[in-house]
């Protein structure tokens, strides 16, 4: 696997206030060259401690497994 900058990474809220990630042009090469189709984020928040989970969907439709 390839290794990138993780503070290309960009998330912001929709106007319902879900988040979403922000995909730009670096981000977009690098989703592209591992085959992601779409990303989802969660993020949740309580006093001060948050936690975030993230998926990413691949283009393969393939069978595995």
């Amino acid at each position: 696997y390839e290794s990138f900058d993780m503070r290309i990474v960009e998330t912001r809220n929709r106007e319902d206030g879900s988040p979403y990630v922000n995909i730009n042009q670096d981000l977009s090469d690098v989703l592209k060259r591992a085959g992601v189709k779409h990303l989802y984020i969660s993020i949740t928040t309580e006093g001060n401690l948050a936690i975030a989970f993230a998926v990413a969907e691949s283009c393969d439709t393939g069978s595995h497994g």
